[in-house]
């Protein structure tokens, strides 16, 4: 086999991979309750181009299989896959435009960071798994409607800034991460965080975690074998659920960090 088609054969398998990562990630997020109906979307950013993979308008995500996917540019214009394209994306590629960093655009309307951003208070790390996102949050605090041109897109990407996570009032989240499975990480520790939040809340008393605690629970939690194995974790529980939407080829890279120790 020639280099070319040695590097061909690579190009396509890194492509599986990442498709088949998106495709968990909808299953991930519906088992874990941010479905969100025809309303929310993940995207995966195309290495090396103006380009990301989405599913296609109007299904919801436990209805979608690998074949749903569809490829699209920083314009919306579909490259690849069949289907309708959601309009709202349009977030999505302002965001990879704005960072170059981030490889997937989680947005779902979470039930309880929906609430907690109704009332107006603002996030508080209350467990410890919410130290992932220690300062790696912002809120943009005013509802201002549907999303559907550039301008729109702009202002969100603006208002998420270098953050993970941005919370929007009265609407939901958007997660973002160098990995797919980092961007669904941090919608589910966030939404799950608000929901204890609130629980907390109601008792009138909040204490949330210590600064310098959090930011040392951060470092261990963010990192290369904790991400990893977390992700590999919900691919592993979303197969066991959904064999008949997800390939079984999805536990090649649903394995355990092979090193011993944490990095």
């Amino acid at each position: 086999m020639n280099q070319h088609a040695v590097e061909a054969e690579a190009e396509a398998e890194a492509d599986d991979a990442l498709r088949l990562d998106l495709l968990c990630a909808y299953h991930v997020l519906d088992l874990e309750g941010q479905g969100s109906g025809l309303g929310g979307h993940v995207t995966a950013r195309v290495p090396g181009e103006n380009a990301f993979w989405c599913h296609a308008w109007g299904l919801a995500f436990d209805e979608v299989v690998i074949d749903d996917l569809i490829k699209l540019d920083f314009g919306l214009n579909k490259l690849a896959g069949h289907g309708k394209v959601n309009p709202t994306l349009i977030f999505h590629a302002r965001i990879y435009a704005a960072r170059p960093d981030v490889a997937s655009v989680v947005h779902t309307h979470a039930d309880h960071v929906t609430a907690l951003t109704a009332s107006g208070a603002p996030l508080a790390m209350v467990t410890q798994l919410s130290a992932i996102l220690h300062q790696e949050t912002a809120f943009l605090d005013e509802y201002d409607g549907l999303v559907l041109d550039q301008h729109g897109g702009d202002r969100l990407a603006h208002a998420l800034g270098e953050k993970r996570v941005l919370l929007l009032k009265n609407h939901g989240l958007i997660s973002v991460g160098t990995s797919v499975g980092a961007a669904v990480i941090g919608a589910i520790v966030v939404e799950a965080n608000a929901a204890l939040q609130l629980k907390v809340m109601a008792t009138g008393s909040l204490s949330p975690l210590p600064d310098a605690a959090a930011r040392d629970a951060s470092r261990f939690l963010t990192s290369d074998t904790n991400t990893h194995d977390r992700w590999a974790m919900f691919k592993r529980r979303a197969l066991r659920a959904r064999p008949d939407r997800i390939p079984a080829r999805v536990l090649q890279t649903a394995q355990p960090w092979p090193s011993a120790q944490p990095q």
